[in-house]
């Protein structure tokens, strides 16, 4: 998941100082910018002077730039930008053009007696340099350490030594441009006159390592209440490793105010609670969290089914927008509809000063209403209170104490939003959606599991496949649906996976759940599962991976009648040339849709070229009817690389008596992507008609 560059600069101290403002006595050098859709003043000042909390620079140079034109409009409140204003960037201060040198920086460069040299250059963040030099020889890299040290110009010094041959060290300087680094003094009879340039490398990150700066930030957590109207939490997992749970039962008491430690262990999340700000726990409170696309999802040791289950939302997301609120505007709808708006509302806004705003509307059916706006910054929520009134069909009013005008809302989709004519929020407004719906929603607990299928067939790319959770209880009776997933293949292969939310409150322990699943196709049932995989109750577990089976011979997934017997061998030699083939693309007189697929193929199983033989001669439609071709020769597999070759000898028309295509394709997590692909010709006539060639046959 995206971190901002906010949040984690927030999190460094939590409430900690901004940076001082300058007070401009005019407008400063600088460039105009138009407020987009969804921006807020940190966002900006983030792009544009790379802190954050530059901000209320922007404040001020608008200003000043508004004394001076008044096409500019003067910056009142931080936190309310109109979509189209004018603002007054003013030019970064100078430490901000300093280019980041530390990096990794490779080159590949020629060498007077050996193939070449590839060069390797590490610059760590802590000042130290590595570098590793292959001639490309046989021999063993040239490895060096040293330093280096930022000039402060755009220029950086990087010192080295260990080179055999050598005593002295070898220093060079260097400048970055565009993430190329450039020698501009260097030993000209060591690495020539053409000069010496590395390109910087991007870093890699293991997606499926959890990464403790990547789950720094806050997030939120809002259940349904038994004694209360409802448990509001948040987490707060700060860059120190410190943690803060902020619990508000939304009874109108002090919320429950915890602190403790957080680490990454087996890429999970593990939160350890010690006390409260008055008093220290007896037994520290432990709780461990799994890492599911940015969303902490709490692991209950036991779990239990139809329980809710803890899932605390990335706050920034919720409030740029990125992650979408758990929501069901129809049923939100219709409780207002039917209760009245009395109740309790939440809202997610980003912020130019902190965190965010995190804002918790309290409508009491006398006509109260409360309205807590937490910044996230440590410092108290800022309270408003006053009165509301239904003025018309779908409207009220908030009349907030000493305010002069009030706060109008409209209920659209089953939210209260701020009307066309009501700009306390600016254009972007405010949106507040109905507690009670996300916190059945954003909870829900889940079964889970894969669908796959044992025969050896690839499915077509239009395929669907339905997962249902079913109570079947009633033998006598159709099962009743209590949730479904379809998913479209799109060119995918087994095991999929699945995840079917229900509804806690009707839950019922005493009856029989079932989860079904069935793959179509145009129409066509292709598999169904023959077997009850029963989940959740009666010690059924939450889990379950379901095999399905084949209804019956279908065209458009059909076992390899046709191609069962085509020889298929493995080559350690290499393959034909790309460039004898015809290459498939949109530019191309051919094309072929195969290319950008993922074959689902095991390249290590023992019918590893079986597998390659059925998912290519099937995805080029070889097999669908009475032609086959000759052979499928396979190479190169085992290193993540893999081409694969059909030779056909047969007569396609009157002009061509021979194909052969060439697939290469790279490895992936899922499978074997093809990469490129081309075909070549035996023509029945013209000036060839003995080699295969790379053009059309006449």
């Amino acid at each position: 998941m995206l971190r901002t560059p906010l949040k984690m600069l927030v999190l460094l101290v939590i409430g900690a100082m901004l940076t001082l403002t300058p007070t401009y006595a005019q407008a400063p050098e600088g460039q105009e910018y138009t407020v987009q859709p969804g921006e807020w003043l940190s966002q900006i000042a983030e792009q544009f002077l790379d802190d954050t909390n530059r901000y209320t620079d922007i404040v001020e140079a608008t200003n000043a730039k508004a004394a001076e034109d008044d096409s500019f409009t003067p910056i009142t409140d931080p936190n309310v930008l109109e979509v189209g204003q004018k603002l007054w960037i003013p030019v970064p201060p100078a430490d901000t053009a300093t280019p980041a040198f530390a990096g990794t920086y490779t080159a590949s460069l020629p060498a007077a007696d050996t193939p070449g040299r590839e060069m390797t250059l590490t610059l760590n963040a802590d000042g130290t340099a590595t570098r590793t030099t292959d001639y490309l020889n046989g021999d063993a890299p040239i490895e060096e350490s040293g330093s280096w040290e930022d000039n402060g110009d755009g220029t950086v010094t990087v010192t080295l030594t260990g080179r055999p041959t050598v005593e002295t060290p070898d220093v060079i300087t260097y400048a970055l441009v565009d993430d190329v680094l450039t020698a501009v003094e260097y030993d000209v009879e060591a690495y020539g006159s053409e000069g010496l340039s590395l390109q910087k490398q991007a870093e890699t990150v293991d997606e499926t390592t959890v990464q403790p700066e990547n789950v720094v930030g806050i997030y939120k957590t809002m259940l349904p209440g038994g004694s209360s109207p409802g448990l509001d939490s948040t987490l707060y997992l700060n860059v120190d490793n410190t943690v803060r749970l902020v619990s508000d039962y939304l009874n109108g008491d002090p919320p429950i105010d915890e602190m403790g430690t957080w680490a990454v262990e087996n890429n999970q999340v593990v939160v350890t609670l010690t006390g409260q700000t008055d008093r220290v726990y007896d037994t520290p409170v432990v709780t461990t969290y799994n890492v599911d696309a940015g969303t902490l999802v709490e692991i209950n040791p036991e779990p239990v089914p139809g329980a809710y289950v803890s899932r605390y939302l990335p706050f920034d997301a919720l409030a740029t927008g990125l992650e979408p609120v758990p929501y069901n505007a129809d049923a939100a709808q219709q409780e207002i509809t039917e209760a009245g708006y009395g109740g309790i509302y939440k809202a997610f806004l980003p912020a130019a000063t902190c965190c965010g705003r995190d804002i918790t509307l309290t409508l009491n059916p006398d006509g109260p209403a409360f309205m807590s706006t937490n910044f996230l910054n440590g410092e108290p929520p800022i309270m408003q209170t006053g009165t509301w009134t239904e003025v018309g069909e779908g409207r009220i009013d908030i009349t907030w104490d000493g305010a002069d005008s009030p706060l109008m809302l409209e209920l659209v989709d089953g939210t209260l939003r701020t009307t066309a004519d009501e700009d306390t929020y600016g254009s972007v407004g405010l949106t507040l959606y109905y507690y009670p719906i996300i916190a059945i929603n954003s909870n829900l607990p889940t079964v889970t599991g894969t669908v796959t299928y044992s025969e050896s067939m690839v499915l077509p790319s239009d395929a669907l496949l339905t997962v249902r959770l079913a109570d079947v209880s009633l033998a006598d009776a159709p099962a009743e649906i209590i949730s479904e997933q379809i998913i479209t293949v799109g060119g995918q292969q087994p095991p999929f996976a699945f995840e079917l939310p229900y509804n806690p409150r009707t839950f019922d322990p005493t009856r029989t759940y079932a989860v079904q699943a069935r793959i179509e196709s145009n129409g066509e049932l292709l598999f169904i599962n023959d077997t009850a995989y029963l989940v959740l109750t009666n010690g059924a577990p939450s889990h379950v991976d379901l095999v399905l089976v084949s209804t019956g011979p279908a065209a458009a997934a059909a076992p390899m009648a046709g191609c069962a017997e085509v020889a298929t061998i493995a080559s350690e030699d290499a393959p034909p040339d790309r460039s004898n083939y015809l290459a498939y693309g949109d530019d191309s007189p051919v094309n072929s849709d195969i290319v950008g697929t993922v074959l689902p193929v095991d390249s290590q199983a023992a019918d590893a070229t079986t597998q390659w033989r059925d998912a290519v001669l099937n995805e080029l439609g070889y097999c669908s009817g009475n032609f086959a071709p000759e052979q499928v020769t396979v190479y190169n597999t085992g290193d993540g690389q893999a081409t694969i070759v059909t030779a056909s000898n047969v007569l396609f028309d009157d002009s061509v008596s021979a194909q052969e295509v060439r697939l290469d394709l790279v490895e992936q997590d899922d499978g074997w992507q093809v990469e490129w692909g081309g075909v070549r010709f035996l023509c029945a006539r013209g000036d060839n008609t003995t080699e295969l060639q790379p053009a059309l046959c006449p």
